[in-house]
């Protein structure tokens, strides 16, 4: 897809009714439509949607890109599923997996290239950013099922492997005050041991996770 010149689509399903989506953080309305989610098109959404293509290119497993409809909208896809958020802790084997999917994803980022830094706004920007990283790899925007799928990818943008990995590694280890440190250690090791981290990473990930 050529995502800096999308075509507008009229498809059947638009004019149905439209179910209104919650607990995202793109800023205005999302909302489904059939098998669809419409959400906002901004300044940013054709860098994201390049990335996304590459991605999917590269095989991994996101919501495909459909286009734009006739009020302006992202058209994506709704995949089907249960949000990871109402299964946490995810149990060692799926910590693993999870850690494994976000591997992929930033194997996958390493060649493709990434927009200026310093005009790319982010809530959270990291120091030194260097790779295209989705931003909130979280138990809200992960999807399970038939397909395990991070959705809302419109946060995406310049960071780097560890500011994503350490966001991660807190949101599903659940790494919060007063959690027993036994669990939580055993949640952050299936997670990392899945992700493959070598010793470097490691080492720093424990000072990234607490900034």
């Amino acid at each position: 897809m050529n995502c800096d010149s999308v075509e507008i689509t009229k498809e059947a399903g638009v004019g149905a009714d439209e179910h209104e989506l919650t607990g995202g953080n793109t800023a205005g309305s999302v909302v489904r439509v059939g098998n669809t989610v419409r959400k906002p098109w901004t300044n940013n959404t054709p860098v994201v949607h390049s990335y996304l293509a590459a991605l999917r290119s590269r095989h991994v497993d996101a919501p495909r890109l459909l286009g734009r409809d006739e009020d302006g909208r992202q058209i994506v896809e709704f995949v089907e599923g249960t949000i990871a958020l109402s299964q946490r802790p995810l149990d060692i084997d799926a910590l693993r997996r999870v850690g494994r999917m976000i591997r992929r994803i930033h194997d996958a980022s390493e060649s493709i290239p990434i927009p200026d830094p310093d005009g790319w706004k982010l809530p959270l920007p990291a120091d030194n950013p260097n790779l295209m990283c989705h931003n909130d790899l979280a138990p809200w925007n992960l999807v399970t099922g038939d397909r395990w799928v991070f959705i809302d990818w419109d946060g995406a943008g310049p960071s780097t492997r560890l500011w994503d990995l350490a966001y991660a590694a807190q949101a599903f280890g659940v790494l919060n005050q007063g959690e027993p440190v036994e669990s939580a250690a055993s949640r952050l090791r299936a997670f990392v041991d899945g992700y493959g981290a070598d010793t470097l990473l490691r080492e720093a990930l424990p000072a990234a996770i607490v900034k």
